[in-house]
């Protein structure tokens, strides 16, 4: 059996035990062949933000991040990954309501820092992600991230098996990382 675990990275206080729950849920079904933990770090800047409570990060996750990878080395047969929101800080939020291109400056460093050493999927409430993440993020990451809506609202299984497929299917080659979902 091979275990891994993804750390969620999630601002929204009230997203974070829904997702959790969702995903244990549906890890539950690949429990013969895998055994998924998932693990919430939080952000450490409370904020009440039109309504929502957040806790919101600074770049000191990014020394969080380090040290879980750290930790995973340790345990030789651990695989690690992140299920990283788009959007992390106040200023992230603010601008997705003022700008039609969101910046999501801390999710792009956290996923320049660790994209060759695990596998890292999006989670966002962008509308326009989907088209425009090579904008938002950097780069083109159409195929690696899930709507909010997606797993929490609707829970489509298809989104939501993709997100354990990209897991469970990714491998570091010597030409950078690569998922086969054959």
């Amino acid at each position: 059996m091979t275990h891994y675990d993804i750390i969620l990275i999630e601002d929204r206080k009230q997203d974070v035990a829904e997702i959790l729950d969702c995903l244990k849920e549906s890890a539950k079904e690949k429990s013969d062949k895998y055994d998924f933990h998932f693990e919430h770090i939080q952000g450490t800047e409370e904020c009440n933000y039109e309504g929502e409570e957040y806790l919101f990060y600074n770049e000191s996750i990014l020394q969080t991040i380090e040290q879980k990878c750290a930790e995973a080395r340790d345990q030789s047969k651990e695989k690690i990954g992140l299920l990283l929101d788009v959007m992390l800080t106040k200023e992230d939020l603010e601008s997705n309501l003022s700008s039609y291109y969101p910046q999501a400056e801390l999710a792009k460093q956290i996923y320049f820092k660790f994209y060759e050493q695990m596998p890292i999927y999006m989670i966002t409430s962008s509308p326009v992600f989907a088209t425009q993440s090579d904008v938002i993020m950097g780069t083109d990451l159409s195929e690696q991230y899930i709507a909010k809506n997606a797993l929490l609202r609707y829970k489509f299984k298809d989104d939501i098996e993709r997100l354990f497929a990209f897991y469970c299917n990714f491998k570091l080659t010597e030409n950078g990382p690569e998922v086969d979902y054959a």
